[in-house]
């Protein structure tokens, strides 16, 4: 048996349990049935790079996986300086990405939570490889003298492979569905911030005038809050990954301001609209193929203008995405390949064949 950890931060947000719901398949997928996958938290004072972390995985894992996510910013990743140098097995940072955010005069910043750039360096020195969701966190991390590194995109993206272990749930049958963000925790200006909800309200407004159901999906804790606010619409929350790739799956379309209900919904083949308001959302749709269909939220003031333009081309949609698949399959050779490479490296100081 391979043992492998995971350090990932670990929140009741959806798209984190996606992501490593989408992970855990391409992970089996390559190396088999025959691996233990240990995940720890990434953050908060006890999670990470601690020195009781490290002990443990040096002491049990014959490898080790860092990121999937947002894990340079947001506080996702711990590091303790001198428990990093003590590891002992081979490291692959996987899937990380970090993006700026718009300022308050409309330019692009780095982020105020972001990992101080020598820890970044200091992690990805010690990796064996790495590995980033997106285009721009490529170039960010080369700006800082990291030069090899690759773009895996998102396990998410094949979230499609798991449609026979979905239950059955007919909530969301042809239904509009409207993935929140609550703009309270949304990294924008407070002008911005401050139109959300009566753009939310102009877009069910919009979808209920032509006869459609609408239903708004909270991915965390904090977005149910802000659905509140909407007292005549129904709101669904579920932290089980599969319970909500069914529901998006069963929709006539979603409208998102959360990329990981758009991913799974272009796997899906449910149409799907984004909109956008930092660069690592940005930056991941052009990295997968799709900016010809991304919205700009933070630069438009005609949100159901946009919208409606887009619901009403969702054969340039389907087009969109048959010619982004050839990506799509080389970011999945990359990842896999990483995961073999991190297996290989372990040598036979522990692996035991099955």
């Amino acid at each position: 048996m391979r043992t492998l950890f995971h350090l990932r931060q670990i929140t009741p947000n959806i798209g984190n349990s996606l992501i490593a719901l989408g992970h855990e398949w391409l992970l089996r997928r390559t190396l088999g049935d025959q691996v233990n996958l240990v995940t720890l938290d990434s953050a908060g004072s006890r999670g990470g790079f601690t020195p009781n972390h490290v002990y443990e995985i040096n002491q049990l894992a014959d490898g080790l996986i860092v990121g999937l996510g947002n894990v340079f910013e947001n506080g996702a990743l711990n590091i303790v300086p001198s428990a990093l140098s003590a590891l002992e097995v081979p490291m692959l940072v996987l899937g990380a990405s970090s993006g700026r955010v718009y300022s308050s005069r409309g330019k692009l910043v780095r982020r105020t939570d972001s990992l101080p750039a020598e820890q970044i360096v200091l992690l990805c020195q010690a990796a064996d490889e790495v590995l980033v969701r997106d285009e721009s966190s490529q170039v960010y991390l080369q700006s800082l003298g990291l030069e090899d590194v690759q773009v895996s995109g998102c396990p998410t993206l094949f979230l499609n492979e798991l449609v026979d272990t979905l239950p059955q749930d007919s909530t969301t049958n042809d239904c509009v569905i409207i993935s929140l963000r609550n703009p309270r925790r949304m990294s924008v200006p407070y002008r911005i911030q401050g139109r959300v909800w009566a753009d939310v309200r102009s877009l069910i407004e919009h979808f209920r005038g032509q006869g459609n159901d609408v239903r708004l999906l909270c991915h965390d804790v904090q977005d149910v809050a802000f659905a509140s606010g909407f007292p005549q619409v129904p709101w669904l929350y579920s932290e089980d990954p599969r319970r909500v790739l069914s529901w998006l799956r069963s929709a006539a379309l979603s409208v998102t301001f959360r990329l990981h209900s758009f991913l799974p919904c272009m796997s899906l083949g449910t149409p799907s609209i984004n909109l956008s308001y930092d660069e690592r959302a940005k930056s991941l749709v052009q990295t997968v193929g799709m900016s010809e269909w991304d919205i700009d939220y933070a630069s438009t003031n005609n949100i159901v203008e946009l919208v409606r333009d887009r619901a009403d081309n969702l054969d340039r949609y389907n087009e969109l995405i048959y010619h982004a698949q050839t990506k799509w399959e080389e970011f999945r050779r990359v990842y896999t390949g990483a995961l073999h490479r991190l297996v290989e490296r372990v040598g036979g100081n522990r692996l035991v064949a099955a």
